[in-house]
């Protein structure tokens, strides 16, 4: 008999359910057949289980969960699909504590990223029905296309001969850049959608966060970056993110939370990257408190909102910390400076810009809020925000939200002055 099980914490719902109708159903069928075959005196080659499910062990089970964690990481990490429990004679009621061994491994074996956290038991009777035992377990794992396309991400990003830390943010930036919340699947809540898999990441564009921790696992650690699947809560919601190590040390990284909603081209958030428990425990709940992570080398980077890279490997970005001002840091963290703005021939000293975007070239486009959410653009070389005034708007594009640059065109939204968008336009780059 194979029931299931499906990883607790995360967007998955119903599974305690599922494994109770698997059981019904089982001894359902049971007894059908036991009818039908009574006339014809076989009814006796039958031994129906009891009504309640396999029988508690008439001898008192000490489950040895090292023995059992020991047997799983082997497993999983060879890629098993069916891992052989026999020998631990584990009971058939004990479905709950082999799961949560499993998640244990699953929290801090990286070389178990192939399993996607699914898993069904085959039981076994060893005295006619009468005592059920787990024979085996069948975990689920990502698809080859996935490994694949996960291949080809890496490639594409230079990620393998980057540094450790530059590979994770390489990566996280091509999941957030590649994606797109897909918030009509998370309200229909099927975890059968593709956005609940690495494959809504990798096929589709589009996913939760189940779908983006799954990806970035999986990239993460076939890019050599050791990474472990996380499962819990955010805000009182269930969510899933990523624990990443470097140089030892482990550090939480959350792509789903770093993806702006709606989706902006070409931009990402870094609040929810590297960071440390204390940190990401303001708003998140882990089911399982291992790894620790306890470093906040990476701290200055959780200010960074709307980021984008320049062409000179700084960052410029909305400070999440400072009312939105614009500045720009190092790629180290070092050298961070404010971006002055300058209008009717005077210069201010601060922005508070959102939006942000560069063009090739290295210029800057951005929605200044501190002049009415106009456009504003330094250009590659310059220090100062000047009004972007194309064709068509002598006194700048003003209202815009959502910048993003596609082709040789800046793209935009217009809009009232409660938030509403009212409209779009496109006009060629300066």
């Amino acid at each position: 008999m194979t029931l299931d099980r499906t990883r607790p914490g995360t967007d998955r719902s119903g599974t305690d359910r599922t494994a109770r109708r698997a059981w019904a159903v089982f001894l359902a069928g049971i007894a059908a057949l036991s009818v039908l075959l009574a006339g014809c005196g076989l009814d006796s080659l039958l031994a129906t289980p009891t009504p309640a499910g396999p029988t508690a062990t008439p001898t008192p089970f000490s489950l040895s969960e090292d023995a059992l964690s020991a047997a799983l990481a082997a497993g999983l990490e060879a890629g098993e699909t069916k891992i052989d429990l026999s020998a631990l004679a584990i009971p058939g009621t004990y479905q709950e504590q082999v799961y949560a061994v499993f998640a244990q491994v699953l929290a801090t074996h990286p070389a178990a990223y192939r399993c996607r956290g699914t898993l069904e038991y085959d039981l076994t009777s060893i005295d006619d029905g009468k005592t059920w035992t787990i024979r085996d377990v069948k975990p689920g794992y990502q698809p080859q296309s996935v490994l694949d396309a996960a291949d080809r991400w890496i490639a594409e990003t230079g990620a393998a001969s980057a540094s450790p830390r530059e590979r994770v943010r390489l990566l996280h930036d091509k999941v957030v850049l590649s994606t797109s919340y897909d918030t009509a699947a998370a309200e229909a809540g099927d975890a059968a959608l593709p956005a609940f898999s690495a494959a809504g990441v990798f096929e589709k564009g589009k996913a939760v966060c189940q779908g983006y921790a799954e990806a970035l696992n999986v990239l993460l650690n076939r890019a050599g970056v050791p990474t472990v699947y996380a499962s819990g809560s955010a805000k009182g919601i269930a969510h899933a993110w990523v624990l990443v190590q470097l140089d030892g040390k482990w550090y939480h990284v959350d792509a789903t939370f770093d993806d702006p909603v709606p989706d902006t081209p070409g931009q990402t958030n870094y609040l929810y990257f590297l960071m440390d428990d204390a940190a990401i425990g303001k708003d998140h709940v882990r089911d399982l408190a291992v790894p620790a992570c306890t470093d906040a080398t990476h701290a200055w980077m959780w200010a960074m909102q709307d980021a984008v890279r320049l062409p000179d490997g700084r960052f410029a970005y909305s400070d999440a910390t400072a009312d939105g001002t614009v500045s720009t840091i190092g790629a180290d963290g070092g050298g961070r400076e404010r971006i002055p703005f300058q209008r009717y021939g005077k210069t201010y000293k601060t922005t508070r810009g959102y939006f942000l975007c560069v063009a090739k070239d290295g210029a800057i486009y951005l929605s200044n809020y501190s002049d009415g959410a106009t456009i504003y653009r330094r250009k590659a070389g310059e220090t100062v925000l000047t009004v972007f005034a194309p064709a068509g708007y002598p006194d700048g594009i003003s209202s815009a939200k959502d910048l993003r640059i596609v082709g040789t065109n800046l793209t935009f939204d217009l809009m009232d002055d409660k938030g509403n968008v009212t409209g779009s336009g496109s006009v060629p780059l300066g």
